[in-house]
């Protein structure tokens, strides 16, 4: 027994419908639990018998007429193609806690029944990365989010807002890489507006768009701290790319924390910004990832600064290196390539700083960072600092011996 044998899909989208502020998806399944996934029993429901049974002093009109009416409409539009309803019935549902009746399960990840989809929902059945972070990123962190997305190559999943996530979607994009743009309103609205030409490029490309939301609703600011939850659920792997503290980003890692995802966060370094993946990584909540290689995740252990390992196979750098076409055959090229990585682990640094972790002739680094500004492997900031261009350098700097 579970949701769909037990309603009609009207029954399903008018209690899907039903705007948080009314009746929260906890309050929802608490009473899906009592009445035994029975919606038109609870859609029958006074709101005297509601708010007893939810022990509210107020409850807003359901008004159950409104409610089947509007999901009538909406099931007329999806007939009409202009968007898709997925419930649990559905193959492609992604929320595997809804295809079954064990409560515990559905109570502890308070996911949605229902999503309303626009665009292709075959893409639920590929291999997907959730990238997240701050609407105002650094430069280091959008040309991080492009080199990921581009090198992971798995379908992204992100939240459309301005920052972290429009770069996911734009990067996306543009290495024909397919997308999940997760709304935190209706599908037929456009939020931030500043984000128009970003749904522009979406519609050009494999993409789906989804939310929980009824398709009209507008944007509330609770709206898309539950969003979050959508974003951690559909991926294994989360990256936090970059997060201030107390930023919305970090509810989204203890969702995917509370789902048994794995985590990772970019650079947590004392740069200003970055105090929420500074945290993630100190406090052991996120991996620090660095690079992406052959189908794995390059990472930095806490506290060991030349000493990462791959993730997905147990295999480390050192016998990575062991190949013979690894094997570093100078010392000229052992500088170059230390120092180029050292400025990828710490980035944002003066020059000075590199050549003290160098520890080699000053002329020497000097020369170095000028042919890597050259070649467009790393650049100086608005701050006189350097970082490094990720999509330009070669791969193999990234994964060599330390």
């Amino acid at each position: 027994m579970n949701i769909c044998s037990q309603n009609s899909r009207d029954y399903i989208v008018a209690f899907a419908i039903i705007p948080p502020e009314i009746l929260s998806i906890s309050q929802k399944i608490h009473l899906l639990k009592i009445f035994n996934f029975d919606i038109k029993k609870i859609l029958n429901l006074t709101n005297i018998e509601l708010q007893k049974l939810l022990n509210k002093r107020k409850i807003c009109n359901l008004k159950r007429d409104n409610l089947l009416k509007d999901a009538d409409n909406y099931l007329d539009l999806e007939k009409k193609g202009k968007f898709c309803i997925l419930t649990p019935e559905n193959p492609l549902f992604p929320f595997s806690c809804w295809k079954n009746d064990d409560f515990s399960i559905i109570e502890e990840q308070c996911l949605p029944f229902l999503l309303f989809c626009k665009g292709d929902i075959s893409l639920f059945k590929n291999a997907m990365i959730s990238i997240f972070g701050t609407r105002k990123p650094k430069e280091l962190a959008l040309n991080f989010t492009n080199f990921l997305v581009k090198s992971v190559n798995k379908t992204v999943v992100s939240g459309f807002a301005e920052g972290i996530d429009a770069r996911a979607h734009i990067s996306a994009y543009e290495n024909k890489v397919p997308t999940i743009a997760v709304f935190g309103c209706g599908i037929n609205i456009i939020y931030p507006k500043s984000n128009l030409y970003l749904y522009s490029l979406l519609e050009k490309s494999r993409f789906l768009i989804i939310s929980e939301y009824a398709p009209d609703a507008i944007p509330q600011k609770y709206y898309f701290p539950l969003r979050n939850r959508i974003i951690a659920a559909l991926s294994d792997d989360l990256f936090c790319i970059q997060a201030r503290w107390k930023s919305g980003a970090l509810i989204t890692v203890e969702y995917g924390i509370k789902y048994k995802k794995r985590i990772f966060t970019f650079y947590p370094i004392e740069l200003e910004g970055y105090e929420g993946n500074k945290y993630l990584f100190n406090s052991g909540k996120a991996r620090l990832i660095y690079c992406y290689y052959d189908g794995k995740y390059w990472i930095k252990e806490p506290g060991l600064f030349n000493t990462s390992s791959f993730l997905d196979d147990e295999i480390s750098i050192e016998q990575f290196c062991q190949d013979s076409k690894n094997i570093i055959s100078t010392k000229e090229d052992f500088i170059q390539k230390f120092l180029l990585k050292t400025i990828c682990l710490s980035p944002g640094r003066s020059s000075q700083y590199y050549i003290e972790q160098i520890n080699s002739d000053v002329s020497i680094v000097f020369q170095l960072i000028s042919l890597f500004i050259s070649k467009g492997y790393i650049y100086i900031g608005k701050d006189k600092q350097i970082y490094p261009d990720y999509n330009r350098i070669p791969i193999e700097y990234l994964i060599s011996h330390d």
